[in-house]
């Protein structure tokens, strides 16, 4: 197994060299070039809060007279941090562009993360840091990872340790301005790497739909890191830890459905309220629902995450129009009761609904239908590789005909997956197959099967013959196109 090396503590991916610097007048205005952050919001108790980086400008933000004021600290390009006596320090000039050095994703909807470091960044070697920690009145903590993960790739262990070296990160809330309001948090960008910019691993978390929360979307491994100079690609930087990748060229690894949620909880008064809102001394860890499948070509490994978590400050803006639920079609909407005595819903009333931000599979099946209780055994079939593939994303779903005659027919060729008892009152199979009405109608639609997207779209019809036979291939490959969508 590859040893795994600890890594010296690095401040937002950057060098510096330790230089007093006095705070410069005039902040707390928020004027052009400045974030912004919580100026002219109400604050207590009074005092600074601490340094950070944005738009190229190093800044605190001070509680003064009970309102947030903003000041530059340094010269552009450079960082600050606090030091014993509450004043703030500067560092080097950043090798890193501001965009990778603030968030590396600032921007959800485009989901773009870039794989480049400067090539001064590589030059620079391990940076002269310093040792922030030692000084407790440095204000908040900065965001550091702990923990790492490794794999198995090329016949070997290897793995990629981040224990104790600083992340970036970027974060989004809906503004909320009402007393006792809450602030969900809508998108998530976090970024680590080894010293000079190599190893980097992103995380892309969104918001998902109804009931689900923030959701991780994207994975990034960055195993060889591209070193541009003026624009041009001059070398790459490769991951020190991890296996001899064949490829020359910049290497990232891309994750293939991952599904997951973050440990992120959403904002209160009065971070809630705050255009930027400072979360000192938080705990990040990641929840997947199975390891990550992770890309590149025809090379893949797959990553578990369980040991990573990241410590310290976060920063998120508030935004007055974010959307605390990914937007989606309904689905068709029915209650009706589970009957399959192994289902977790079993005796429940419930719906389509009950499967918020996963593929769903519907088939209308008869207990007293040869195929449809073939059709029955192969769902259940279909969910169990699905589950074990890392694709427990998909649900499938099994209406029963309300003319019943003996339904443990169906349920005994089945496991888990629900079997909802359709009623005259109800009539789900019509509700159903309404978008598809015409030739057959009555019992002549057993055997009919709908999928839908994770926005409530669609995706896949497949129609019935009207005699009750059933080409069990063909089935599978119209299931399959479910299981296997982006979304």
């Amino acid at each position: 197994m590859t040893k795994l090396t600890h890594l010296w503590p690095l401040i937002l991916t950057v060098a510096w060299t330790a230089a007093a610097c006095s705070a410069s007048a005039g902040g707390g205005g928020g004027g052009a070039g400045y974030p912004g952050g919580a100026v002219g919001s109400q604050c207590a108790p009074e005092g600074t809060g601490g340094c950070y980086f944005a738009n190229g400008l190093a800044l605190t933000e001070t509680c003064s007279g009970g309102v947030w004021t903003q000041q530059q600290v340094c010269d552009a390009g450079r960082f600050c941090v606090m030091d014993s006596a509450g004043q703030a320090e500067c560092g080097g000039a950043s090798t890193v562009d501001d965009d990778t050095t603030t968030a590396t994703s600032q921007d959800a909807s485009s989901g773009d993360v870039s794989g480049d470091v400067s090539a001064a960044q590589s030059d620079a070697g391990s940076p002269t840091q310093p040792d922030i920690a030692a000084d407790a009145n440095a204000g908040p903590k900065p965001l550091t990872a702990q923990g790492g993960f490794v794999t198995a790739i090329d016949g070997g262990l290897h793995g990629v340790d981040y224990a104790g070296t600083a992340a970036t990160a970027s974060m989004v809330h809906r503004l909320n301005t009402k007393p006792g309001g809450v602030g969900c948090v809508t998108a998530l960008d976090i970024s680590v790497a080894q010293p000079g910019g190599s190893c980097r691993l992103d995380l892309s978390f969104v918001v998902g739909y109804a009931g689900q929360g923030l959701r991780l979307e994207t994975v990034r491994f960055h195993a060889r890191t591209a070193v541009m100079q003026g624009g041009s690609l001059i070398s790459t930087l490769p991951c020190k830890g991890w296996t001899d990748e064949p490829s020359t060229g910049p290497v990232v690894y891309e994750s293939q459905g991952p599904e997951g949620t973050s440990s992120i909880a959403s904002l209160t008064q009065p971070q809630a309220s705050q255009v930027q809102a400072q979360l000192p001394d938080q705990v990040l860890t990641v929840t997947l629902d199975a390891p990550v499948v992770m890309k590149f070509g025809a090379r893949e490994f797959s990553l578990d995450l369980a040991t990573l978590r990241f410590e310290g400050l976060l920063t998120s803006k508030g935004d007055p129009t974010a959307s605390c639920v990914k937007a989606g079609k309904p689905l068709p909407n029915w209650t009706l009761v589970d009957v399959n005595p192994g289902s977790k819903g079993y005796k429940n009333a419930y719906g389509l609904n009950a499967f918020p931000g996963k593929k769903v599979v519907v088939a209308l099946v008869s207990d007293w239908c040869n195929s449809c209780r073939a059709q029955a055994q192969l769902m259940q079939k279909l969910q169990d590789q699905a589950n074990a593939s890392g694709k427990a994303d998909t649900q499938m779903v099994l209406i029963a005909d309300k003319q019943k005659s003996d339904i443990s027919q169906l349920t005994k060729q089945v496991k888990n997956i629900p079997v909802f008892l359709d009623t005259a009152a109800v009539n789900a199979w019509a509700q159903m197959n309404a978008p598809h009405a015409g030739k057959f109608q009555g019992s002549q639609i057993r055997n009919s099967s709908y999928g839908f997207a994770k926005n409530g779209k669609e995706i896949m019809y497949f129609a019935p013959n009207g005699s009750g036979s059933l080409n069990l291939t063909a089935f599978q490959n119209a299931v399959m196109t479910v299981i296997n969508a982006a979304e």
